[in-house]
């Protein structure tokens, strides 16, 4: 922000944003950070991005061909900054609301094995809700594309929808599956669609600020992660925001309890 030098002053008006950029980079050490990592070739953090995101530069005993390298192979990834602990206080301060959103933050920060089951667990409970109704004929459909376990998995999972699901959460169920595809695609596994769309219902819940979406797709295959940032894009109302909220809060957080 120092180099834009007017520019950086009529963002700091606009954008809350490049407000507080602005104000930690007066922070001698926080500049110094800053500094460091717009030069670094590297970002840090690399051992935390899914290896599908990036291919290594092969080996060179030349330093200028070694940063030329790393730039071309990690030039787009962003760094993987580490989360701050004290928004969890924050959150626990304030309400329900709130509350359900850390829980949702908890989860994106977690390991990435933990969130890639989450994402499954979340993507079976939307089929389900969007098939709540639905003539028997289209969810045996769907059963026979998806084979086993999914197809078990996903009729406990329908069984398992209360019977007092909103009208408008069905709605908003099936909308997503016809914007995204209410099957698997070409070439596309089972797991992977359910992945898919659990990806696509928690995405709107990422906030947008900075990189943050960059960096939680990052964590996850690039399939998976690429169609996080398309869906982060998408509305999502109120109510389904509860409804996915609810529903993170309440999946165990221990490792391998999904």
């Amino acid at each position: 922000m120092r180099l834009l030098g007017p520019l950086a002053a009529s963002a700091r008006l606009r954008s809350p944003a490049a407000r507080r950029h602005v104000e930690l980079l007066a922070d001698p050490a926080a500049r110094v950070r800053e500094e460091r990592a717009l030069t670094a070739t590297v970002p840090e953090g690399l051992p935390a991005i899914d290896r599908s995101w990036y291919v290594a530069p092969p080996p060179t005993r030349s330093a200028a061909a070694r940063r030329y390298l790393e730039r071309a192979a990690y030039g787009r990834l962003v760094p993987m900054a580490p989360r701050d602990p004290r928004d969890d206080g924050a959150a626990e301060r304030a309400g329900p609301a709130a509350r359900a959103q850390a829980a949702v933050d908890r989860l994106l920060a977690g390991p990435p094995e933990r969130l890639d089951a989450a994402l499954y667990a979340l993507g079976r409970r939307r089929i389900a809700v969007a098939f709540t109704g639905a003539p028997r004929s289209a969810l045996a459909q769907l059963l026979a594309r998806l084979g086993e376990p999914e197809a078990t998995q996903l009729v406990s999972e329908v069984r398992a929808i209360p019977p007092g699901v909103s009208a408008d959460e069905v709605k908003a169920a099936q909308r997503a599956l016809l914007r995204g595809g209410s099957e698997p695609l070409h070439g596309e596994s089972a797991a992977l669609f359910l992945r898919r769309v659990g990806g696509g219902w928690l995405a709107p819940l990422v906030d947008g600020a900075g990189d943050r979406a960059r960096r939680l797709a990052q964590r996850l295959p690039r399939t998976i992660g690429e169609i996080l940032l398309r869906e982060a894009q998408q509305p999502i109302s109120d109510a389904e925001r509860a409804a996915v909220a609810r529903l993170c809060s309440g999946l165990p957080l221990g490792p391998g309890a999904l």
